[in-house]
């Protein structure tokens, strides 16, 4: 019984670890946005959202939802 009730206990915090580091790992999204180039060229995009607390060095977006993701590096 006692076993049972182990192995009931330790499935269940197996089950709400996997859900939990699912849901962190899927929180990174890519958001509606757009860049401009040095030229004036404006690139209409997703932008991966990292949450910035300053201007970026470099950034991720993609075109489309099943685009290739490509990285800009930004020249200061």
């Amino acid at each position: 019984m006692y076993k049972l009730n182990f192995l009931l206990k330790l499935t269940f915090v197996g089950l709400i670890s996997l859900l939990t580091v699912n849901n962190v790992i899927g929180q990174i999204e890519f958001e509606q946005g757009y860049f401009i180039e040095n030229d004036g060229i404006q690139t209409e995009c997703l932008i991966k959202n990292m949450a910035w607390a300053s201007n970026p060095k470099a950034f991720s977006y993609k075109i489309g939802v099943e685009g290739e993701v490509k990285k800009i590096l930004l020249k200061r």
